[in-house]
């Protein structure tokens, strides 16, 4: 491989990660942060999202201007979400959420991309050989200081400044949500031993009178093809022996929709979260009362 090809490498996988950081950047939601960065890191959701959305925009300035500068932190990274993209696609994740909601890429197919663009810049060996006309001639540390400090406010200049919520506003069927609300954490396992009128997240969406004190709530997206086979599994085992209540999350309407079969019938009622307020959880659930108390909340795939 040409000596000449280590900036180029380091450009096109700095395009890249400038493709995904922009897409989140506009998405503005923490719903696209992966299980394993919502589970490990120390901070609210919030402000990692925007740590996240940062660092790859400034990533991205200094890998553009300074590639010699820039390989090492594209490497590392590039590294960092390979290993991020195994570990959804071992919970059989459907989509890695790397290009916001509305482009559905499967673990495997972004884990090949960055694959191939890790490796191209590792064969280019940019440890050792390093040269080529770069875009700009010698950029001063100043342009590379500003662009890269432009690039980690953005999120705190573009992402709506809402503070979080974990319920929506009270009523029933489909309420509407506090004007502050942006997003709410959902956490089901969380549930479990609880009586289900006092879980404020399903008292808000459906209402207590629409809570059963015996059957199953399942939380829905129509986007969600795991929902899609979920919900025509339980269509057909379904012999009207327990209430079923389909509560769906609208955070997906721009996506295309999947879902085409439901349960049916007097036992079955369906409701819908406040639309416009994302909900950081993955779908389906499947939360089991008895007596009113939760006895089970267990994630389908």
């Amino acid at each position: 491989m040409p000596t000449s090809f280590a900036p180029h490498a380091t450009r096109l996988a700095a395009l890249w990660l400038a493709t995904g950081a922009l897409f989140k950047l506009f998405a503005g939601s923490p719903k696209l942060l992966p299980p394993l960065i919502v589970e490990q890191t120390p901070f609210d959701l919030d402000l990692t999202f925007r740590l996240a959305v940062a660092a790859e925009l400034a990533l991205v300035a200094l890998a553009m201007l300074r590639p010699r500068a820039g390989w090492p932190f594209i490497v590392l990274i590039y590294a960092f979400f390979e290993v991020i993209l195994v570990d959804q696609a071992s919970r059989g994740a459907e989509s890695c959420g790397c290009l916001g909601d509305a482009v559905k890429m499967s673990p495997a197919t972004m884990m090949a991309i960055d694959g191939v663009l890790l490796a191209l810049v590792l064969l280019s060996r940019p440890w050792k050989h390093w040269s080529g006309v770069p875009w700009f001639t010698k950029p001063s540390a100043a342009l590379v200081g500003v662009l890269g400090l432009l690039g980690a406010s953005a999120p705190w200049f573009v992402i709506p400044n809402a503070a979080p919520s974990t319920s929506a506003t009270q009523g029933a069927g489909t309420a509407a949500a506090a004007p502050a609300a942006r997003y709410q954490v959902w956490q089901p396992e969380r549930w479990v031993g609880q009586m289900v009128y006092d879980i404020p997240e399903l008292s808000a969406s459906v209402g207590e009178a629409g809570l059963p004190v015996d059957g199953v709530i399942v939380l829905w997206r129509q986007s969600c093809d795991h929902c899609k086979k979920h919900l025509e599994e339980l269509r057909g085992a379904d012999k009207g022996e327990r209430q079923i209540v389909l509560l769906q999350l609208q955070d997906d309407l721009k996506s295309s929709r999947v879902v085409d079969a439901l349960p049916e019938g007097a036992h079955v009622a369906q409701f819908q979260t406040p639309a416009g307020v994302d909900i950081v959880l993955t779908t389906p659930w499947d939360i089991v009362v008895a007596g009113g108390v939760v006895q089970t909340a267990t994630e389908t795939r």
